[in-house]
């Protein structure tokens, strides 16, 4: 039997040792679910490179497949003609580009104005169109406009 300031002392000596082991058990459990998360996020990142990657890919089989001539460049009328294909329109479906026409697209990716596309233009464009960016790009794109428009 404890009496007095001793009794007092065991019980705020039991009280700290249990908020201390919680406090251990609580720490193991946010340690953990911080380092799934960021397994999480690593997955997620590999993934979207992966994506990102066959998407790549993709877009080069189809700058492959609508170079006719084998120059290595396209024409807006190659690309025209092969729109109607299905492989180009569910690519560009998966990509959301399939409500521009095949000259609006063109005009779009054919950055130096030569009247042909590269393999680097079009692929490179393409991906540059896709995603959340592309809202960003043409906020860019519109305050570039209205920099060299005050310009002049």
């Amino acid at each position: 039997q404890m009496d007095g300031p001793y009794g007092f002392v065991f019980t705020i000596y039991i009280i700290m040792m249990v908020l201390i082991i919680l406090n251990i058990i609580t720490g193991i459990f946010v340690n953990d679910a911080l380092e799934m998360s960021q397994a999480k996020k690593e997955i997620a990142l590999q993934a979207n490179k992966e994506k990102r990657d066959a998407l790549f890919l993709d877009l080069k089989s189809i700058f492959e497949d609508c170079d006719l001539d084998g120059s290595g460049t396209i024409t807006k009328v190659e690309l025209a003609g092969f729109m109607e294909k299905p492989d180009l329109v569910n690519c560009f479906t998966e990509l959301d580009l399939d409500g521009l026409g095949a000259g609006t697209l063109f005009d779009i990716l054919d950055v130096d104005g030569s009247g042909t596309l590269e393999i680097e233009e079009f692929v490179l464009g393409c991906m540059r169109l896709t995603g959340p960016v592309k809202t960003m790009e043409l906020s860019l794109g519109v305050n570039e406009n209205k920099r060299l428009i005050h310009l002049l």
